[in-house]
Formats: structure tokens, C-alpha cells, sequence
């Protein structure tokens, strides 16, 4: 079988406006589980506030416009968090951490997810995505995500998890 858990970081570049964040995972499988840690492996001091839009997986993977939402997300290999049933189960945000699905903070008629790091919350403060309609499927040549953030800091880590892996690398 393959790994049970594959994760990798990438870090913001630009303040206060969206840009898109690339993973490449570093291993293949079939995972059950999406985990996202915004400002993830540190602490803050005071509130920040991070948002996520159009968790795009490779379209092997399946899975669920100056603004969060480029107009580009569409089809079953993207998420862009204004369809139904997409839920969070946030986690050491013992600090009063908190996600939501809220108006993108660039454009009103697009939803973003809202994440609120408070000083207390875990350095793993984080949350599993639910409502994803399916496993994520990486293959050896197919394992590059992508999500769009919008941080107010140059240098926000986000850390993307997959969990619950089987199975090695997967059939195209």
C-alpha cells in the first residue's frame, strides 16, 4: 500500500490580495481526507485573518475573476466552496479559531473560506475539509494542487495534508 498521509507547505508572496498557492505532493495514493493549516507550525499574536477559494486537485483526482473565484473552477476536479454540503471540523483553535464559508473580501458575489487564527490557537491550527464527494486520487505524474489564499502578510505558510492514503500509486 501507499502512504497514509502525504502534506506539503507553500508560502505567500503578495499582501492583501489573491494569489495562487501550487502543491506538489510528494507522494502518490488514493487519501479520504483533506486537512488545511493556514498559517500553519507558528503561532500569532494577535487575530489574523487568512481566506482560501478554488481548491483545484489533479483531474485524475476527482473531488468536488479579480476575486477568490477566477471563473476557471469548475468541473468535479475543483472546489470552490459556493456548492452545498462542503463542511469544516476545525482543530486547536482552543484560542477561539474559527472557519467559515463567507463573502470572498474582493468581490461580495463569490464565497471564500474565512479562517481567524487567534493568539491561543494551536501552531496546528487547522481544519479537515468535508463534503468533497470523493477520495483524492495522486498519481506519479498527476500530484500537483493548487488553492487560491489571500493572507494580509507576505510569508503565510499554508500547509495542505492529504490523509487516510491506500493503495500506492493510482490507475490512470
Amino acid at each position: 500500500g501507499g502512504p497514509a498521509t502525504t502534506e506539503k507547505d507553500a508560502v505567500t508572496t503578495v499582501a492583501g490580495a489573491w494569489e495562487t498557492l501550487s502543491f506538489v505532493m510528494p507522494d502518490a495514493g488514493t487519501y479520504t481526507t483533506v486537512v488545511l493549516f493556514p498559517n500553519g507550525r507558528s503561532s500569532v499574536t494577535a487575530d489574523k485573518t487568512m481566506y482560501i477559494d478554488e481548491l483545484q486537485f489533479p483531474v485524475a483526482g476527482g473531488g468536488g475573476s479579480g476575486s477568490g473565484s477566477t471563473g476557471t473552477c469548475t468541473g468535479a476536479a475543483c472546489v470552490d466552496f459556493s456548492e452545498p454540503g462542503i463542511g469544516f471540523g476545525p482543530f486547536e483553535n482552543q484560542g477561539g479559531g474559527t472557519v467559515e464559508i463567507v463573502n470572498d473580501p474582493s468581490d461580495a458575489a463569490n464565497k471564500a473560506v474565512k479562517f481567524v487564527k487567534k493568539p491561543g490557537d494551536g501552531e496546528y491550527f487547522g481544519t479537515t475539509i468535508t463534503g468533497l464527494g470523493g477520495s483524492v486520487v495522486l498519481t506519479a505524474t498527476e500530484k500537483t494542487v493548487t488553492l487560491r489564499v489571500f493572507s494580509p502578510t507576505v510569508g503565510t505558510n499554508f500547509l495542505l495534508k492529504f490523509e487516510g492514503g491506500t493503495g500506492g500509486p493510482a490507475a490512470t
